[in-house]
């Protein structure tokens, strides 16, 4: 984004501080949704991240999220990602699952499965979304007992018919060698 693409855009954001409070913090009719999926770098990403926070907009729990998921894609490595989750004071599921997604997609795992234990205690209940990237985490670094351990909330959650949940479980399993593990969650799946 060159530096006449951001005072063009910028001039046609300007605006946006004419509009009413309440449709300010409205996902879809933010402009920087628009600028958001324009971005095609990290450095990008940070110029319109400077322009969210000068707005007020990082509030918006999900235009936030947005940008730790864009931050996670554009970047190789989780460092900026993170520094943006670690600045918010709101979290949802969603947002949990992104940075976790992220780490599964980038390493380090562990940081996915340190990430999933802190959503448990912070009270959040993670969901059929969460649950693939944690297991293939557990399976990446071979940790079979924390990937059991997994395996036993998906139960206790009631995601154990999930396709995508199963999947990942019969990956853990026959990857780290108990293929009669993978063979009884295939079978279920069946």
């Amino acid at each position: 984004m060159s530096a006449k693409s951001v005072r063009t855009i910028l001039r046609k954001i300007e605006p946006i501080a004419f509009v009413p409070l309440h449709f300010r913090f409205s996902y879809h009719s933010l402009p920087f949704n628009c600028l958001l999926n324009s971005c095609s770098s990290l450095s990008d990403l940070k110029r319109v991240h400077a322009l969210i926070l000068t707005n007020g907009s990082h509030r918006n729990l999900l235009l936030s999220t947005k940008l730790v998921a864009l931050a996670s894609a554009l970047a190789s490595t989780m460092g900026y990602a993170r520094k943006l989750f670690d600045r918010m004071n709101d979290r949802d599921v969603f947002l949990w699952n992104t940075l976790i997604r992220g780490y599964a997609d980038l390493g380090p795992c562990q940081e996915a499965i340190a990430l999933y234990r802190t959503m448990h205690q912070t009270g959040l209940l993670p969901d059929n979304y969460t649950f693939p990237f944690v297991v293939r985490s557990c399976a990446v670094l071979s940790a079979l007992t924390e990937g059991k351990e997994v395996h036993c909330n998906i139960i206790k959650n009631g995601f154990d018919s999930d396709v995508f949940v199963q999947s990942s479980l019969i990956s853990l399993y026959a990857q780290s060698g108990e293929t009669s593990k993978s063979e009884i969650v295939l079978v279920k799946w069946l």
